[in-house]
């Protein structure tokens, strides 16, 4: 990729971002993005399908940043609890532009994303996964009861709080 093609790669996804960060998904526009990017529709096009590939892949890419800013994956093997501590600080890091590209409409599509992303993560660590039917229900039983969980209880106690309670039940 040529520096204009970053430049403008860089500009399309910035100006998304300050529109999404007031707007809800469905309400974009190619012509309102092009015209904060300062890019003609035609140039948008040229990268992306439409407003929801580029949201899609822009999701994709900070959840793989949040996996991959998780310094020892392999505890999920076994230090479920230690993997836990060391997801969450990893997605705080990145919770704003998470709270930008999950929200609104596209909320309920986090926990979905994150599993996907995540059990992809691990069975690139250990391929055999792919078709062990027990590690995959039971991971995906353990990301979305936990997101769930966590999102639900958030309303009424601390986030330390849920954190503790999360490491305890995995630990069990």
């Amino acid at each position: 990729m040529d520096l204009r093609e970053k430049k403008t790669q860089k500009s399309i996804r910035n100006a998304f971002l300050q529109i999404r960060a007031r707007k809800d998904l469905g309400k974009i526009t190619v012509k309102e993005l092009a015209s904060a990017a300062e890019i003609s529709k035609s140039t948008f096009y040229l990268h992306y399908r439409d407003i929801y590939d580029l949201s899609e892949k822009m999701q994709s890419e900070v959840i793989r940043d949040v996996l991959e800013g998780i310094g020892r994956p392999e505890l999920f093997f076994h230090d479920k609890a230690q993997f836990l501590d060391e997801f969450v600080q990893s997605f705080y890091a990145k919770k704003s532009m998470i709270d930008i590209l999950f929200g609104g409409s596209q909320n309920g599509i986090l926990a979905l994303s994150i599993e996907r992303e995540m059990k992809d993560y691990l069975i690139k660590m250990n391929p055999d996964l792919q078709d062990d039917a027990e590690f995959n229900t039971r991971f995906t039983y353990w990301v979305m009861g936990g997101f769930y969980a966590f999102w639900e209880n958030t309303k009424r106690f601390s986030t330390e709080e849920i954190i503790k309670t999360l490491k305890a039940m995995v630990r069990e």
